[in-house]
């Protein structure tokens, strides 16, 4: 389940939730678009929940990336921060970072953070998608 092509979309779905954004907004002329379009994901998966992050771009990038995950609840508190290199290719949804994680996914907040070609793209819950 991955959200490219709304801005700031919110999906649930029986225990599914995706948290996207893009650069690429619904009524853009084609000149307006930007080229990245990213995603944090939280799924369930055996048990648990599966958190992952996907990139895509219209062209081919590279650059890297920094995923930061958040949980709080009862139990207490957990952040996982995971970062690479980031070769995107033309046109391909690539996987950035993943963890699994117990808990309910309303407890997690997550925002990836991608340095491509020399400009910085956020997205997560409550980012909006910005060359920062």
């Amino acid at each position: 389940m991955t959200l490219l092509s709304h801005i700031l979309p919110v999906s649930a779905l029986i225990g599914a939730v995706g948290i996207g954004c893009t650069t690429l907004a619904d009524n853009a002329a084609p000149d307006d678009r930007k080229p990245i379009a990213c995603a944090v994901n939280i799924l369930p998966d055996n048990g648990g929940l599966r958190v992952f992050a996907t990139a895509r771009a219209d062209t081919p990038m590279t650059g890297d990336y920094d995923l930061v995950i958040k949980q709080s609840g009862r139990a207490g508190s957990a952040t996982i921060r995971q970062s690479g290199d980031v070769d995107l290719r033309a046109g391909r949804t690539e996987t950035l970072g993943e963890a699994r994680m117990s808990g309910r996914a309303a407890d997690i907040d997550a925002t990836l953070t991608l340095r491509l070609g020399g400009k910085t793209y956020r997205c997560g819950e409550a980012d909006q998608p910005v060359d920062l």
